[in-house]
């Protein structure tokens, strides 16, 4: 079992990719014109939420601030060690991720959001 420590520490890496993708020119313009409001959560450790609030403006938080998720998507921490690496329908599929709600929406969202992060990533000079 994976220490929580470590949990957190992938959790906050993908967590910094989705903020990093909203802030992104292409995928802002995309996220912005649809409407739902999403929740990933982490099996092992429940107090991990990564929120992504697609109505009107796109926007990632860590709680839901009064919120209510159209979509709800639990996924065990094992996904994100290399989450972008994963395709999320293919972990729905296979039974590793659960969900409640209208996922397809998000499963549109995830190629736009991968290649925001991979474009930063991309663009990031080594240290």
């Amino acid at each position: 079992m994976v220490p929580v420590a470590v949990i957190e520490d992938r959790f906050d890496q993908v967590f910094a990719d989705f903020q990093t993708a909203v802030l992104d020119e292409i995928a802002a313009h995309r996220m912005g014109r649809i409407g739902f409001n999403a929740v990933m959560r982490i099996r092992e450790a429940d107090h991990l939420e990564l929120w992504c609030l697609f109505n009107d403006t796109p926007e990632v938080r860590d709680s839901a601030n009064g919120e209510r998720a159209d979509i709800e998507v639990v996924l065990p921490a094992s996904l994100l060690e290399d989450f972008w690496a994963k395709h999320l329908a293919l972990e729905i599929l296979e039974g590793r991720v659960t969900y409640t709600g209208k996922v397809r929406k998000l499963l549109q969202m995830m190629p736009v959001i991968r290649a925001a992060v991979l474009r930063a990533q991309s663009t990031e000079v080594p240290s």
